[in-house]
């Protein structure tokens, strides 16, 4: 298993597990799936090209596929 920061190259990976997240365990979180299909992938890239100093999400990974974060 990796652990690595998610980076503007995994923006469509991350977009995709943070749906996955929302629709399976909602109360998990403050967005709703709705809110998520209004933001585009390239809106998530932006964000994880920003300075990681005050926000940043954390992947796990296994064989290059995501499994899991936190932010």
């Amino acid at each position: 298993m990796e652990i690595r920061l998610f980076t503007e190259q995994d923006a469509q990976t991350l977009w995709d597990l943070r749906m996955l997240a929302l629709e399976t365990d909602p109360w998990s979180f403050v967005d709703s799936p709705e809110e998520l299909r209004a933001m585009s992938v390239q809106e998530f890239a932006t964000r994880l090209r920003a300075d990681h100093a005050e926000n940043f999400i954390v992947g796990a990974f296994e064989q290059r596929v995501a499994v899991g974060m936190v932010g």
